[in-house]
């Protein structure tokens, strides 16, 4: 096979490589995600042997490994599903690194790989076993334990499942029988108060293997034997001084503090509470089942901690501690769930957490713990994950790991490469050879969206020949790799070799010049296309080696001819700001060697004009809504054809509705708009296309709107002292002002601006508000928005404030003379209609003329202020004390006392005026007379806030 054949062999093998690769490549990658995880703890019989399942899904499918791999293939198999079996082994084939070690299930795809929790593998050699109880002795009184002794070796795999009287009673763990019997979790038996009767009768216990399911009834009975104490007796503690106990949130448990005494011990629990010992609360949770026994139902977080029981008669005293841990399962989270970041940019996940207690948390990228360095950064509370600057390697899957003492947790989210620019891996260099031999140039390249490869020759596509093969594929590692192969190089092939990786986001390119041996030629150029007004860059195709000088002519001068030209030794040719009548032509390249031989090639240059908009007038403060718009787009010059399209605010016109794209001639175009309104108002884009380029101009265009209301203001009413927002919001365009004013006097018709004070604010949006709003700011208002389009709108509301009845004076000190007339005048301030009565406080009864003849109630009233007074035409001793006048208007009831003291001289009597009351609540004063030694006066002043109607108040004595 010559070499021809082989480059278009190894062409077809890069080819069937590259379209595998984009098959794979075009699928919807997604990263393994566990369907099946394998749990925690797996514990399985020799006899019977284990399987743990293990299964996930992605794109493509994942691969299942376990690691680590298992070094007995006799002892496991994997099956084609990922899961792993363990064989059944005889206790001489057990193995350690195999039976009873750690693994992980790893599920592993293009995207990256994940790793399960941890494993904790546990093969149990099954042996042969017996379970028996002992009798116990326990004193009149005191609570018996019965305890199913399994041997050591297997006590933790076997249950107790239930224990049997000889009576054929059942008791089984967890439950009460009456409060006599008790069954705890562990299995253990406890017969409280245990009396003579309890001596006759004997137990057994029935267990389980939990691995094996084989059922086992210990050998002999049990019994408890009851003696009598001759004398006092300490407490002897029945069950572990120190002991643990674990329980799930939501879960029971029972503390167990048993001891023997004589007489028979009390019990009491204490829980520590910071460092502090506290009697134990005991609630409808946390129980006392039987003495000493402590049952916690519904187990809270707040419940984990140190409890310890108190075991005490007059004999002495002991004590028992257990710690307590609640634990609620853990949960992991991962978010986000998938994530794309470009290069060069920060990504961060968060793991969120929960459950009790958190011992660890760690985290993993594609099956490896991530470290922190400069570039990545972990954090807790809460637990996050922050990659500065992703690179290449940073995408692929992330874990984080949570795990306490009783299980672990994982979650898995996946990191995507964003856009990124190419970048070149290698490239081929410079070379110089003889005609004849194969040459291949390789450059590789990465980036996203995966780069092409492109090659050139001098600038120019590589020439058609057979003799040039060019291929390119894709690595798993999504790297770009690119060959150009020549086979029997020749002279005319030399030149500089340029190979350029482009995606969306950008291109890089790489040159090396591959010289060969011989006489100089010039590869035949086609037709160079340049931009008016942009520099075009031409390098002369010469090959052949070495080459003494190269030079441009044209019209038989050398160039440059001006300044805009430059020429350089190795070809290249520069021309600044093309322009059409100068420089479009025919140009001539001429290589030369030292031995003067020489080579010519002539090209043309062809200079392409873009289009050039002409400016368009901007479009603002001419339109109202309903006018016709029409924006004109016209070029002042470039090549034909051009096409015209329209854009609104970045966004494609398409000339449908309102809009209506016409077509003048083939310079020009334009953008009518019917009935325009305020929607229309943005910036339009004029976008003019050629060969040889694109022209944008954009307009700005405003529509002005007239006021019109967003919140129309309202009539609105508030009570005295309460804080007040009235509405008034005006849309247009432009943005129309908003100013208040107040009518002058009771009636609209003439304003006044409205004055803002302290405790008036006028918010941007045209609303006022009131702080703690009083009586002088009633009346009517005038909100007017204007913007110079149109008249404005205006609006006259009324604004009412609704004032309490109250007294400005809440008490009074009034002193005349036995048998002299007395006036009680009272002031009540307040809206109408307010209605008063007088009570005296004393006897508690209203002041009625009809039924003293004496006494006088008198009237009058004007609006917010009203006066009541009362006259006494003679004074007497019985007249003394307060009297409480009631005012009564639909907002406030209200109370005025009026202390009357009734002298027997002419003196006046004077006393200490009680201070204003400020609150509901009923207060009581007591006042002193200045003339003699008489006794305190005491009187209660009272007020009542009632919303109802009048007919409907009811009145504090």
């Amino acid at each position: 096979m010559d070499l021809h054949s082989l480059f278009k062999v190894a062409l077809i093998l890069y080819i069937i490589r590259a379209e595998t690769s984009y098959i794979v490549n075009g699928l919807d990658l997604q990263g393994p995600i566990f369907l099946h995880e394998p749990p925690h703890r797996v514990e399985f019989s020799n006899n019977s042997g284990g399987l743990i399942e293990c299964s996930g899904h992605g794109s493509p499918p994942p691969e299942v490994e376990w690691t680590p791999i298992p070094p007995q293939q006799d002892m496991v198999f994997q099956l084609s599903n990922g899961s792993m079996m363990f064989y059944p082994f005889t206790a001489e084939k057990y193995r350690h690194e195999v039976h009873a070690t750690v693994y992980r299930c790893k599920l592993r795809n293009m995207v990256g790989t994940v790793l399960s929790r941890e494993v904790h593998v546990r093969g149990v050699v099954n042996q042969k076993y017996t379970v028996q109880v002992h009798d116990e002795y326990v004193m009149t009184g005191n609570t018996a334990v019965l305890k199913c002794q399994v041997p050591s070796y297997m006590s933790e795999f076997v249950m107790v499942t239930a224990w049997v009287q000889d009576t054929g009673m059942h008791l089984y763990p967890n439950t009460d029988i009456g409060g006599k019997y008790t069954v705890l979790s562990n299995g253990e038996l406890y017969i409280n108060n245990a009396g003579p009767n309890d001596a006759y009768k004997s137990y057994t216990c029935r267990t389980v293997n939990r691995l094996t399911g084989e059922i086992q009834i210990s050998t002999y009975p049990g019994r408890i034997i009851v003696t009598e104490p001759k004398g006092m007796v300490q407490p002897r503690i029945n069950v572990e001084k120190h002991s643990m106990r674990h329980v799930v949130l939501n879960g029971q448990t029972t503390l167990p503090c048993i001891a023997q005494g004589h007489p028979v011990p009390t019990y009491r629990w204490f829980k520590e509470e910071n460092e502090q010992l506290l009697p134990l609360q005991l609630s409808e949770r946390i129980t006392i089942v039987s003495a000493g026994l402590l049952k916690i139902t519904k187990a809270r977080l707040e419940d984990s901690g140190k409890y310890l029981c108190w075991v005490n008669n007059t004999a002495g005293e002991e004590t028992i501690q257990v710690s307590l841990t609640v634990t609620a399962p853990l949960t992991a989270h991962l978010q986000p769930q998938v994530q794309t970041v470009d290069v060069d940019k920060d990504a961060q996940f968060q793991c969120i957490v929960s459950g009790h207690p958190v011992h660890d948390v760690n985290w993993l990228h594609d099956g490896k713990p991530i470290l922190r360095d400069n570039r990545v950064e972990i954090l807790t509370d809460p637990a996050r994950l922050i990659i500065k600057k992703v690179q290449k390697d940073d995408p692929g899957m992330y874990q984080c790991f949570v795990s306490n003492e009783w299980e672990q947790i994982q979650s898995t989210a996946e990191l995507q490469l964003g856009d990124a620019s190419p970048e070149l891996l290698y490239w081929f260099s410079e070379q110089t050879l003889q005609p004849g031999p194969t040459v291949s140039l390789k450059c590789v390249a990465t980036g996203n969206p995966l780069p092409q490869f492109t090659w050139s020759l001098d600038g120019f596509p590589i020439p058609d020949s057979s003799r040039f093969l060019v291929g390119q594929y894709v690595t798993i590692h999504d790297d770009v790799i690119s060959h150009v192969n020549i086979s029997n190089v020749k002279e005319e092939d030399g030149g500089e070799y340029t190979c350029t990786a482009q995606n969306a986001i950008g291109k890089t390119s790489h040159s090396a010049k591959v010289n060969i041996y011989g006489l100089p030629y010039i590869r035949e150029m086609p037709k160079i296309t340049g931009i008016s007004g942009s520099d075009l860059i031409v390098k002369c195709p010469v090959a052949g080696y070495p080459i003494d000088k190269i030079h441009w002519e044209r019209d038989g001068q050398t160039l440059p001819i001006n300044r805009r030209q430059r020429a350089y030794n190795n070809g290249t040719l520069i021309i600044e700001q093309l322009q059409r009548l100068e420089d479009a032509g025919t140009y001539t390249c001429m290589a030369q060697n030292k031995q003067k031989q020489t080579s010519r090639r002539n090209v043309e240059i062809q200079v392409l004009v873009p289009p050039k908009i002409m400016p368009i007038q901007a479009m603002t403060n001419m339109l109202r809504e309903g006018m016709r718009a029409a924006i004109s787009c016209q070029i002042l010059e470039g090549d034909l054809p051009v096409s015209f399209r329209w854009e609104r605010n970045s966004k494609p016109l398409i000339g449908t509705g309102n809009e209506v794209v016409r077509r003048l001639d083939e310079y020009s175009a334009s953008l009518v708009i019917e009935h325009i309104a305020s929607d229309h108002s943005g910036n339009y884009t004029c976008i003019a296309s050629n060969v040889a380029g694109t022209e944008r101009f954009t307009v700005p265009l405003t529509v002005n709107v007239p006021p019109k209301w967003i919140l129309e203001p309202k009539d609105s009413s508030a009570q005295s002292g309460t804080d007040v927002l009235v509405h008034c919001q005006s849309a247009g365009y432009p943005k129309p002002t908003i100013t208040w004013k107040k009518a002058i006097g009771p009636t609209p018709g003439e304003y006044k601006d409205f004055l803002y004070e302290p405790t008036v604010q006028l918010f941007p949006n045209g609303t006022i508000y009131f702080k703690k709003i009083s009586k002088d700011s009633q009346g009517h208002f005038l909100c007017e928005a204007k913007n110079n389009i149109g008249s404005g709108v205006s609006k006259v509301i009324f604004l009412k404030v609704n004032v309490p009845a109250h007294f400005p004076t809440k008490t009074k000190q009034i002193s005349v003379a036995k048998g002299k007339q007395v006036h009680v005048q009272c002031n009540v301030q307040g809206d109408n209609p307010i209605d008063f009565k007088w009570k005296i406080q004393a006897t508690q009864q209203y002041l009625d003329e009809s039924l003293d003849s004496r006494m006088r109630c008198p009237s009058s009233s004007s609006f917010r202020r009203c006066r009541s007074s009362q006259r006494i035409y003679e004074s007497i001793r019985s007249n003394r004390g307060a009297c409480n006048l009631h005012g009564v208007n639909p907002l406030l009831a209200i109370v005025q006392s009026s202390n009357i003291t009734s002298t027997t001289s002419k003196s006046q009597t004077f006393g200490r005026m009680p201070s204003i009351l400020t609150s509901a609540e009923p207060r009581q004063w007591s006042i002193y007379s200045n003339y003699g030694r008489r006794k305190p006066i005491t009187f209660a002043c009272r007020r009542r806030i009632s919303w109802g109607p009048p007919s409907s108040r009811r009145w504090c004595k």
